[in-house]
């Protein structure tokens, strides 16, 4: 841009307090919820996992469709799913995971650890 005048100065540095103010708000946002959001997940996840692996041995893939699958319907592990992901399990060992799973996640009804033993 040519400019011909002595104008110039209002043409070289624009003023972008507008948007600076919304990303702001929008960094603060992302930290105060989402950031703190995923982290409680991760608290979660990590503590489910201690207490699956005290329940039962299965490769880590195997454990995090487990504990996906089981926060996805609340909990619980579908029919067709034990019948075709973790058909090498027992009922009892699924209920005990389902249960670690609910602990670990703080869904309703679930209460502490020591309900496992």
């Amino acid at each position: 841009m040519t400019v011909h005048n002595d104008t110039v100065d209002l043409y070289c540095f624009m003023d972008l307090t507008t948007q600076v103010e919304a990303l702001s708000s929008f960094i603060e946002m992302t930290i105060k919820e989402e950031l703190t959001s995923e982290l409680e997940f991760l608290r979660h996840y990590d503590r489910t996992r201690l207490l699956l692996r005290d329940i039962v041995d299965l490769p880590d893939r195997k454990m995090d469709l487990f504990m996906n699958l089981c926060v996805q319907f609340k909990g619980r592990i579908s029919a067709a799913k034990r019948l075709s992901q973790f058909q090498m399990l027992t009922d009892a060992e699924i209920e005990a995971m389902e249960k670690a799973v609910q602990i670990g996640f703080e869904m309703d009804g679930a209460e502490s650890p020591d309900d496992l033993e």
